[in-house]
Formats: C-alpha cells, structure tokens, sequence
C-alpha cells in the first residue's frame, strides 16, 4: 500500500472517489460525537485517512493535540487550508501528513481510522497498516491506547442497500446532490485496487 507504484494507484483511486466537503463533514458527526465522550482532554490523537480533516478540527480544543494523515495530495491541501483558517490554538496543536514515514512513532493514546480498511488493496495491507499504526501508539498502562475502526464495510454488505441508506441520509441533510452524484461514480467505477 505504502510502496511508491501502490501510492501512485491509490492517489488515482483517491482522485477519482474524492466526496464533496459538506457531504464528508455530515458523514463524521456521529464519530465526532463519540470521541468528545470518549477521548480524555490529555490525550494525543491521530485521524488516520483524515480527509478534510473535519475530525480533527472538531477535536482540536478537546484533546492535548490531533493530527491528521492522507494520501491523498487534494484532500491534504483542503486540509492544510482548513487547518491555518484555525485561530493559532489551533495551528499549534495539529500537523497533516502524507507521508507514512513522517508519523511519529510511540507518541498517540488514540488513532482513528474511519472509513480506510475497507478501501485497501489486500488483508496482509489492511495488517501492515494496523501494525504501523500499533507502533504510533504510546506505551501506557494496560488498555489505555486505542485504535478505533470505523465505518469498516464488510464484503457482504448489500451495495444497493448501502447506496440507498447513503442517500437518504444525505437528502435528510440536504446533500442529495453531492451525493448523488458520488453514488453516480461509484455505481460507473472502473476495476477497483488490486
């Protein structure tokens, strides 16, 4: 996955799956919501496939520090520019990567990975990405990092069943639009990853 000839193909995959700003943000309420319950004001968090970076903005007064990683160069560059809009409590509290390599590693009590599993090209990739952020993680007492997978979409999940909830949980918002539209490329998308 993280190999420069994979990077190239999911930048590709990225580009052509990229979602609307205001359909991202509605989509991570839920998770936004959770993490104010569940994260403790000291903790370091890592938003793992950030996107816009619509987690860590939410979270950034609520946690000692929230950064933020993609791949995607667009969606790095939305984020970046989200990030400095930020009053400088904000700026100072937050890093976006887009380079693996560049996490620090023992240094998170949380990582977020919402909505990247399902999208990888294998289960060995799904595993070395798991180890390496395992590695980002702060050694602690016993259970006290945490790694939460979300939005992970099982194989066997009903697509049309997906693609109808998606929809009218985006009209209800209303992005229907946006949505729409992304349903559009979905349903007309090439081979996926290999």
């Amino acid at each position: 996955y993280y190999r420069q000839s994979s990077h190239n193909r999911w930048n590709a995959y990225n580009a052509w799956n990229r979602r609307d700003e205001r359909m991202a943000a509605l989509w991570v309420r839920p998770l936004i919501a959770y993490l104010k319950e569940t994260l403790a004001p000291h903790m370091r968090l890592l938003d793992f496939g950030c996107g816009y970076f619509d987690v860590g903005i939410s979270l950034v007064e609520h946690v000692d520090r929230v950064d933020g990683f993609d791949v995607d160069p667009a969606v790095v560059s939305t984020a970046i520019r989200r990030l400095a809009a930020l009053p400088n409590f904000g700026k100072q509290k937050s890093t976006i990567f887009s380079r693996v390599d560049d996490l620090p590693r023992g240094y998170y009590d949380a990582i977020v990975v919402n909505s990247v599993i399902q999208y990888l090209p294998s289960v060995s990739a799904a595993g070395s990405t798991l180890a390496t952020l395992a590695s980002c993680l702060r050694l602690g007492p016993p259970n006290s990092a945490k790694i939460f997978l979300v939005d992970v979409i099982p194989p066997s999940y009903s697509a049309s069943l997906d693609a109808l909830d998606s929809l009218l949980h985006a009209a209800r918002h209303r992005c229907a639009i946006p949505m729409l539209k992304h349903l559009f490329k979905a349903a007309t998308k090439p081979a996926g990853l290999e």
